[in-house]
């Protein structure tokens, strides 16, 4: 029985009234383990290069629009790499990435885009906003073809420290 001697929080309301399912912490707990280590398995993207701190939009379709979908709902890291625009080869650094943002594609006259709201594709385009968070750097095991042919891919990365955290001696080395 749900006592009223105070006003309970909505949550808890929602909980009581089976409206709502109790927090998977199993997402939270997958963050905090990726946290603490120096490297994890995350879902890289071919894009473009990015920065710590960049907010990056663009309209997307397959593979990143399924990818990006289910990287949100699953709470998995994501990390975008680029290319090296002389020699056209992926790069071996990029950066972790937050969505900030995901809908569908909005067409130029202020509705959605035909595309974007059929499943007779078998996708939707979106609009994204990522934002640039921690540097990596992807781990190649030996007898592994890089870069791999997909767009998207599984990769072990290693964090990169951030310039305001690296010692004096480290920071000498690298001038």
């Amino acid at each position: 029985a749900l006592r009223i001697g105070h006003m309970p929080s909505p949550c808890l309301l929602l909980l009581h009234l089976g409206l709502a399912k109790p927090p998977d912490y199993s997402v939270l707990s997958r963050r905090v383990a990726a946290l603490r280590s120096d490297s994890t398995t995350v879902r890289l993207l071919v894009l473009d290069s990015l920065l710590p701190r960049q907010r990056l939009s663009l309209q997307l379709g397959p593979p990143y629009s399924q990818m990006l979908s289910d990287a949100r709902a699953s709470g998995e890291p994501i990390a975008v790499i680029g290319v090296n625009q002389r020699t056209g080869r992926l790069l071996t650094r990029g950066v972790e990435v937050r969505i900030e943002s995901l809908s569908h594609f909005m067409a130029s006259d202020g509705g959605f885009a035909s595309h974007s709201t059929t499943w007779s594709t078998g996708f939707r385009a979106i609009d994204a906003a990522l934002v640039g968070g921690r540097r990596c750097e992807v781990l190649l095991p030996e007898g592994v073809r890089w870069p791999p042919n997909e767009r998207t891919f599984e990769a072990r990365v290693r964090w990169l420290e951030s310039e305001a955290t690296m010692s004096v001696a480290a920071c000498e080395a690298l001038t």
